[in-house]
């Protein structure tokens, strides 16, 4: 066999290699996208992980580095066995035991809902907890689309953000949620802000009546001034029909 038929075979080789290779990266949602966290923290973001229940489940940390690459780490403990889709969700409440109050997925572009997805993802979209987990331990993710810190994209606002784990393993296509079921867990990473109370108007003075006295609407004050206005008139009344005599 010449040496350009050997090549001619190593080539095609690595082309086969290539195209069994590639869809399986590109099926992994933990190797899409450029964002590589390299440390030191700039910012760090840490927060109570808590079951339907409000018991404990765990941790969350977020970190953010000085590129804007925030790292995601999910220490979970007590949680079932298996995938779980994992998002963060645009209002930073949990308030179990369905923990809706953590609204839909962070998604200020309205863009869909999916790493995979043509149309996606939303900005809160992680990577799943594998189906390989046990209950506990941690899972670490990357996204640069989400920022601690400033810009469209930040989850420090009036609203807040949570951290939010599924009942079931995320599909990364369909929208709007993956299909990964009920929101079994929940952490506030931002909490959000009460709207602030409204502050009653005062209450303007109406018109003078013509009547000699101005009034600011104190029915009491105004029956006092006529009361004396009048015990006035009586005494003088009095006073005038006395002399006469």
């Amino acid at each position: 066999m010449s040496i350009r038929t050997h090549l001619t075979l190593a080539a095609a080789a690595v082309v086969a290699l290539a195209a069994t290779v590639a869809p399986a990266l590109a099926d992994d949602p933990i190797h899409t996208g450029p964002a590589v966290y390299t440390g030191p923290a700039v910012k760090t973001i840490s927060a109570p992980l808590v079951d339907g229940t409000g018991a404990s489940a765990g941790t969350v940390t977020l970190n953010q580095d000085a590129q804007g690459v925030v790292q995601v780490l999910v220490n979970a403990a007590g949680l079932p066995a298996g995938g779980h889709g994992v998002h963060i969700h645009a209002a930073g409440k949990c308030e179990g035991p369905a923990f809706t109050t953590a609204a839909g997925h962070f998604n200020p572009a309205g863009a869909k809902h999916g790493l995979d997805s043509a149309d996606g993802p939303h900005a809160g979209d992680l990577p799943g907890i594998p189906a390989s987990f046990t209950g506990t331990g941690t899972h670490t993710v990357t996204t640069n689309r989400i920022s601690l810190t400033v810009g469209a994209t930040s989850i420090d606002t009036a609203a807040g953000a949570a951290l939010v784990v599924h009942a079931a393993a995320d599909d990364q296509v369909t929208d709007p949620t993956g299909n990964s079921g009920a929101r079994i867990a929940c952490a506030v990473l931002v909490a959000a802000q009460a709207a602030p109370a409204a502050t009653a108007s005062a209450t303007p003075k109406p018109p003078a009546t013509g009547s000699g006295f101005e009034t600011d609407g104190s029915t009491s004050r105004d029956a006092l001034f006529v009361a004396i206005a009048g015990a006035l008139m009586a005494a003088t009344a009095g006073y005038v029909v006395t002399r006469r005599r």
